[in-house]
C-alpha cells in the first residue's frame, strides 16, 4: 500500500499568462520567493530563469486559436492528473475563465492586485472586472490582496472572510547591479501606463516652477501624453523593455507616483528595488508602502504646491541617503517572509 502524501509534500501551481509588464515582474518575483520554500509548477507562456518544474504554455491572444484552446487542455490535465498544494493565479486573466469551475474543486487562490476599476478605464474593463469579481467569488476558496485598504475597497457583498491580507513582494530579482545614485540636477521618474488616474498633468504642474537647472523629469511609458515641451522633461512614450527599465531606474535619484487614486503601484516596489526613495500620494495602499519621512514623502492626491514642495526637500542630498538607507534595511529577508506568509494562506 503506497503511503500517501502530506500537503506540504506536494508542488504549488502558480498560474501567470500575462507576459509582459508588471503582472510579469510580480509572477517571476512570486515564484522566486516560493522556490526557496516550496516545488513551484509555473504555469505561463514566456521563458524564465526562475526556478520551477514546468515548461512555458502555448496560451494566445486572441484565445481563437486551435493552438489557445490546446494549451487550456494542457492546463486542464496538469490540473486534473497532478495532486497540488494550492493552484495560485496571479489576478484576472480572461483566458483562463473556461477552467474557473474546476478551481472550485481545488485550494485555489487568487492574488487580487485592484479592488475597484482604475478611472479612464474603458466600459468594457470596468464591466470584465465586476464579472470577474463574481465569478472569484463563486469559484475560488481564497483571496490575497496586499494592504487593507484594498481588502476594504472590495464592494460590500464580496465575502471577507475570504480574503487574507500579504505583503507585495520585492522586485530585487529585476533590479540587477544597481549603482549609485546620478550626480545633480535632480532626477525624477514617472514610469508605467500612463493614464488619468495617474495624475501626470499633477506632475507636470508641479515641475513647472521648479528650475529647471537643478530639476529633471523623465517620463516613460503608453498612454495618452499632455503636450510637454520643457527643456528638462524627457519623454519615452511607449511600452518600455525591462531592460530600459533598469536604466531608466539607476539614472533616476527618486520616482514620483502622483496618482489620484489607486489600490497599489508595482512601481513603488521596483523603485525600492533599485533604492530610489518615492514620492507619492496618500491613496490606497501607497500610504502603506510609502512610509512618509522614512522611505520617501506623501502628499495630498491633486496637491500640485504639495508635490513640488516634495520634491524641493529630495533635491537635499542627506535626506535621500537616508531614505535610500532605509530601502536597503528593508530589503533583506522580504523573499523569506513572503514565501513564509503565501504558504500559511496555502494551508489554512
Amino acid at each position: 500500500m503506497s503511503e500517501r502524501r502530506s500537503p506540504t509534500d506536494l508542488p504549488v501551481v502558480f498560474a501567470n499568462f500575462w507576459a509582459t509588464g508588471g503582472m510579469r515582474h510580480y509572477a517571476d518575483s512570486v515564484v522566486e520567493a516560493l522556490s526557496a520554500r516550496t516545488r513551484v509548477v509555473y504555469l505561463r507562456n514566456y521563458s524564465t530563469t526562475v526556478p520551477c518544474e514546468s515548461e512555458p504554455i502555448g496560451l494566445s491572444f486572441p484565445p481563437v486559436t486551435p493552438s489557445h484552446w490546446n494549451a487550456l487542455r494542457q492546463i486542464r490535465r496538469t490540473l486534473q492528473r497532478s495532486p497540488s498544494r494550492a493552484v495560485h493565479l496571479n489576478n484576472e486573466q480572461p483566458a483562463l475563465l473556461p477552467l474557473y469551475p474546476r478551481l472550485a474543486r481545488l485550494n485555489s487562490v487568487i492574488t487580487l492586485h485592484d479592488a475597484r476599476s482604475h478611472a479612464g478605464e474603458s466600459l468594457q474593463k470596468r464591466a470584465f472586472h465586476l464579472l470577474h469579481l463574481r465569478l472569484v467569488r463563486r469559484f475560488v476558496r481564497k483571496v490575497i490582496v496586499h494592504s487593507e485598504a484594498i481588502r476594504d475597497a472590495l464592494p460590500a457583498w464580496f465575502p471577507r472572510a475570504r480574503v487574507h491580507i500579504v505583503p507585495h513582494v520585492n522586485y530585487r530579482r529585476w533590479a540587477r547591479a544597481s549603482p549609485a545614485a546620478p550626480a545633480p540636477p535632480l532626477r525624477v521618474l514617472f514610469f508605467g501606463r500612463i493614464l488619468a488616474y495617474k495624475g501626470l498633468d499633477v506632475l507636470l504642474e508641479a515641475f513647472a516652477p521648479l528650475d529647471p537647472q537643478h530639476f529633471h523629469l523623465t517620463i516613460a511609458g503608453e498612454g495618452a501624453m499632455p503636450p510637454v515641451s520643457a527643456p528638462n522633461i524627457d519623454v519615452l512614450n511607449r511600452f518600455v523593455s525591462d531592460d530600459e527599465m533598469a536604466e531608466l531606474f539607476q539614472a533616476a535619484h527618486a520616482v514620483a507616483l502622483p496618482y489620484r487614486a489607486a489600490s497599489q503601484s508595482g512601481v513603488a516596489h521596483m523603485a525600492f528595488a533599485f533604492g530610489r526613495p518615492v514620492v507619492a500620494t496618500r491613496v490606497g495602499a501607497l500610504a502603506e508602502a510609502v512610509r512618509d519621512g522614512e522611505n520617501g514623502i506623501l502628499v495630498p492626491p491633486g496637491d500640485a504646491a504639495a508635490l513640488s514642495a516634495a520634491l524641493q526637500r529630495l533635491a537635499e542630498t542627506d535626506l535621500r541617503q537616508r531614505f535610500e538607507a532605509t530601502i536597503a534595511s528593508d530589503q533583506p529577508g522580504s523573499d523569506a517572509e513572503i514565501g513564509a506568509r503565501l504558504l500559511a494562506v496555502y494551508d489554512a
